[in-house]
């Protein structure tokens, strides 16, 4: 099916385009986005398409290879757990020190998150799923008043939609939305402690839980 663009925001029109099939799984792990295949598919000049490739690089949905270009981002169980036992304390960390900061629109932020979380559960819509992680946990994340902690955990959430992708996203998203709600409870009710130790047990069972699955499509390929 052809796409069509409007005249203006072309990179972000094609940039939002891969991104999608990106996380639909159209575009599977090691593709190569090929800015001279991509242009001629879209009937575009190079240039808006290199654009939007990078872009997906700098989101951590990409990746580039020497002698391969752009390629969809993959990632092993080693990088996940890793990455995962980092963001843990600095996730809980910001639910701590945004716990009683008067941020104005943090709460309707939230309460936005959760609310596309449970639509798009209905919907099924891996998309949106990933969306509303990411939004949830970055808008506790920029809201804590720590410039620091937001630096560290900014790129390690660019790669969280990788990580959610090496799961199951239409199965064990249901239980993320649960503790998602729990952070929320813990920091209406201003209890920093409660709101930390909500959020890294979240961070905590989220990986183990796309470190079984990683386990499991290991096996079963051994």
């Amino acid at each position: 099916m052809a796409v069509h663009f409007a005249k203006e925001r072309l990179a972000d029109q094609v940039h939002r385009v891969l991104r999608d099939r990106i996380l639909s799984h159209e575009l599977g792990p090691g593709h190569r986005l090929s800015v001279p295949a991509l242009a001629l598919e879209f009937g575009l000049s190079r240039s808006p398409v290199r654009e939007a490739v990078q872009r997906l690089v700098t989101d951590g949905l990409a990746e580039e290879r020497p002698n391969q270009g752009a390629t969809v981002a993959t990632m092993d169980l080693a990088e996940l757990a890793d990455m995962y036992e980092v963001r843990a304390p600095l996730d809980g960390l910001a639910a701590r020190l945004v716990t009683g900061r008067e941020v104005p629109g943090l709460g309707e932020e939230l309460a936005s998150a959760l609310d596309l979380h449970r639509r798009a559960l209905a919907a099924g819509d891996v998309s949106d799923i990933i969306t509303a992680d990411l939004d949830f946990h970055g808008a506790i994340a920029r809201s804590c008043g720590n410039a620091a902690v937001w630096a560290v955990l900014e790129p390690i959430h660019r790669r969280v939609a990788v990580a959610i992708l090496a799961g199951e996203p239409l199965v064990w998203p249901a239980d993320a939305l649960v503790e998602h709600e729990a952070i929320v409870a813990a920091i209406a009710s201003r209890d920093p402690d409660a709101a930390r130790q909500a959020a890294e047990d979240h961070i905590m069972l989220a990986r183990d839980r796309i470190c079984g699955k990683l386990a499991e499509a290991r096996a079963a390929r051994d």
